[in-house]
Formats: structure tokens, sequence, C-alpha cells
């Protein structure tokens, strides 16, 4: 229970006033937009705390100020639970002073000074200006041609797609191609398509976030697979997938998001004879994959696919811009039909105008992917000398590509460090985020694709929490009941 309200009230330390009085606001922010049900019972007192990383007598204040407002009540037998403070017609105040000015920031989105070093997104890419300002006349002639609804994809999309493809040595036709709304669209679509509620599916463990709320969405029952440095980790992946049954094996073949590991060719061949002779599709993410730090890569589970069981899912928002929208999947015709006519009910289609550009942009792939490179390279390296300067006890390992190093804390938990960061001014991630069962606790992902100066200076940040965390773990370890 305090795990779920720690991620309903998101990023509660932010702003100013004491502690209590940041939690208590975010606490009835959340009620007052919905995400905290009215009638939801409070979690203890010593649990809050606890998953918060804060002193007992924090949560105690909270609440007070939170009963004494109208937002909490207790009842013998029943616990604290929320409620909407009466007032005049149940009209929302804003805040009055520094401490429930949080309230009022978070709803406005206002990161006070936050280094967020969890998004792995980078800016816009250059090149879309140019392309956009050059795309006047075919916007208008886009618009005068189509009625606006094309649940398959824009024509030249498709084709433009089917040619990145045919780049990466893997023969594809446009009516092989579904475009779609993202990545993430294309993953879910997929899997509402080959699996029903309750069905299994097998997934890399740690693995994508997004992937894991489609999923969870769809309320599949998810099979963890353990990854290491050369991806799924192949030794018990047919007794286990033999035992479970799943009606869809997803998985990030290059440069996995959150490891950065790339699935070896013996793997893939393996994974693909296993999971052809098991009957077992696979979505193939290929998200992060313009983003190497200079490895080959092997040849895309697709080409490798002699069986037709492979679905490969892309995007040009990583690479291009995060605001297009615009995802893709490749499988076999029928199969996007089938696709494509659920899509069809979902949205009638994606952004055309969205389209276009990309039909425009993906053909500049390579060119775009060497601005990147280096942005990345002089990036990862900056972030690799703070933190082997000011974290030296810190273990990660140099990715093969991707966005973001996947770091193992020395010891302790990467969720209370998470709390404390924020409260340094700095955003992280805590493995468990990425985790199909709870596991890889004492990890974290470090995005680098945020500006020189937010890096060295979130990783400084980061360097002053794990001091202030240490102490408070000391502290911790030598109190003694007395007796």
């Amino acid at each position: 229970m305090a795990q779920k309200f720690r991620t309903l009230i998101g990023d509660w330390s932010t702003g100013t006033g004491p502690l209590y009085r940041r939690l208590a606001a975010s606490i009835a922010a959340a009620i007052e937009r919905g995400v905290v049900p009215v009638g939801e019972r409070m979690p203890s007192e010593r649990a809050f705390a606890e998953e918060l990383a804060v002193s007992r007598r924090t949560v105690v204040a909270a609440y007070a100020l939170l009963k004494s407002e109208g937002w909490l009540a207790s009842r013998e037998g029943s616990g604290t639970r929320t409620q909407r403070p009466a007032s005049d017609g149940d009209v929302f105040h804003m805040p009055s002073d520094d401490g429930d000015a949080v309230l009022y920031s978070k709803l406005i989105g206002d990161k006070r000074g936050i280094i967020d070093l969890t998004l792995a997104a980078l800016p816009a890419s250059p090149l879309i200006f140019d392309t956009l300002s050059q795309s006047g006349d075919d916007i208008a002639a886009l618009m005068a041609r189509y009625h606006g609804y094309l649940p398959l994809g824009l024509p030249e999309l498709r084709e433009s797609i089917a040619g990145d493809f045919m780049r990466r040595g893997l023969p594809t036709h446009a009516d092989d191609v579904l475009v779609t709304t993202g990545s993430q669209q294309a993953i879910t679509l997929t899997a509402r398509l080959l699996a029903r509620p309750g069905d299994a599916i097998a997934v890399e463990n740690p693995t994508n976030p997004g992937a894991l709320d489609a999923f969870h969405q769809g309320r599949f029952d998810l099979v963890p697979l353990d990854v290491d440095s050369d991806g799924i980790a192949i030794d018990r992946l047919q007794e286990r997938l033999t035992r479970r049954h799943p009606q869809l094996l997803y998985v990030t073949s290059s440069f996995h998001n959150p490891t950065g590991a790339v699935l070896s060719l013996p793997r893939r061949r393996a994974l693909l004879e296993i999971c052809a002779r098991l009957h077992v599709p696979i979505i193939d993410d290929l998200a992060m994959v313009d983003f190497s730090l200079g490895d080959s890569l092997p040849p895309p589970l697709a080409k490798l696919d002699t069986n037709g069981i492979v679905i490969t899912v892309g995007s040009a928002d990583k690479l291009f811009w995060g605001g297009l929208r615009i995802g893709w999947a490749r499988a076999p015709r029928s199969l996007i039909v089938r696709i494509g006519r659920l899509k069809s009910a979902n949205d009638l289609g994606s952004s055309l105008i969205s389209q276009l550009l990309t039909s425009k942009l993906l053909p500049l792939a390579e060119r775009a992917k060497t601005l990147r490179s280096k942005e990345l390279g002089a990036s990862f390296a900056r972030a690799a000398r703070g933190l082997r300067e000011l974290l030296p006890s810190w273990k990660w390992e140099q990715p093969r590509g991707g966005l973001s190093l996947w770091i193992e804390l020395p010891w302790g938990n990467a969720e209370q460090f998470s709390q404390i960061a924020l409260r340094h001014g700095v955003n992280v991630v805590p493995g468990s985020a990425f985790s199909v069962d709870g596991r890889h606790t004492q990890h974290l992902r470090l995005s680098c694709v945020a500006p020189a100066g937010e890096i060295d200076e979130g990783i400084r940040r980061l360097a002053l929490a794990w001091e202030t965390y240490q102490r408070a773990h000391a502290s911790a370890s030598y109190a003694r009941p007395v007796i």
C-alpha cells in the first residue's frame, strides 16, 4: 500500500518549505485530482515513512495537517481515510503559503529547479525545422488529397518505412507496414490482438516501462525472463516458456532499455528456434536501434526469422522528436491487416501531418544518427567522468548503445535513495520501475541526454544525496532499543 501511494503522489518533495507540508500538499493534490479516490485507506505512518525515506514524525505531521484541513479523517476500526474538505460548493482553493504552494506548482507542472535525469528522450533534431519549413505546399496538397482517415497509414510514409528497413538489410514492402501513434501503440495493439486478459506474455526483466504499462493495462500475466550483457538468458528459456505457455514474447534485441545490452547472434538464433517450435510470436522493439555507441549490430531478428513469427516495432520519436508521435509495426501482411482493423477501431489513424513530415525525415536518418552520435558520445563521457570522480562505489558498465546508464548501488534500496535524491534536487528512476516482479531494487537508471551542465550538476547532487543516505543508514544501523 505504501509503495502504491508513493507512486500516486509523484514528486512530492519538490518545492520549498518543511517536508511535512510538501508531503501534505502533494497528497491533497492527488485527492483533488481524483488520483487517490475519496474513502481510500492511507498507509500506516511507519510504513509510509519507510517507503518515502523520511522520519516517522514527518508523516505524522503531514497527516495531522491534512486532518486539520479536512483531507483525511480517522475512524475507529477503519484507519485513516481520504475525504474532500467541506467548503463553499466544494470549490478548490489555491494555496496561500510557500509550503502549500507545491499543490499549485504540481498542477501547472513547475519542477522548481529539479534536474530531471529520468527521461530517455532527446530534444527535437535540427533536421525537423528545415523539413517543416519546406513542407507548406505538401501539407496543403495532403489536405486536399485525403479526407484525413488512413488507418494503415499514409502511403508515402509506409514506403519510407519500408525503404528504411531495406537499408538495414531487411526486405520489406509497404504492405508489410502499419503506421501507429508511437511505438507504444504498436506494442499495445499487437498484444491486444494476440493475447486476451489473463493470458501469459513473456518479457525481459528488467524491461521498457512503457511496455510494462501496456501489458499491465491489458491485464496480462507477465513471465519474467532474465537478462545479462548478451540479452535474454537462453539456458532456461524453453523450460519456462513450455511451463507458462505465453501467447507472446516481448524483447528489445538492440540496445535494451534500460541496460543497453545487445542480444547476441547465437542467442537470436536460439530464441527464434525455441519460439518457432513452441509457436510463440515475438515483438522485437527497435525503438533504440539508432543509438549505437560504436558497435555494429547482428542482423535484425526479422531477417533471421524463417517462420514469420517476428513483429518488429519502431519509431521516429527517439531519433527525430517525441512530439511526432509516429511509430510502426512490420509483420506478415495478413497480420498487419488484422492489427490495422484494431487500430481503426481505436483511433481511425494517426496524424497525417506528422506522418507526412516523418516520410520526409526518414531518408535523412543516417545524417540524424551522425548528429545524435556526437551528442551522445559527449554526454556519456561526461556522465562517466562524473560518476567515477564523485560516486566511485557505484557499479555500471559502458552500454553498447541507448540513452542511459544502468547503475547498481553498492547497497541499499534505490526507491528510498531516489526520494532523498529528489530532496537534493535531482530526479532518477529506481530499478523497480523496470521490473516485472519487483526485483532490481538496488539499481537505478540514469538518463544521459540532459544538457552538459545539468549532467554535471545532477551527478554532484546525487553524490550529496548518497552522502545523506549513507549517514541515515549508519544512524539506523547503530540505533539499539532501550531495554
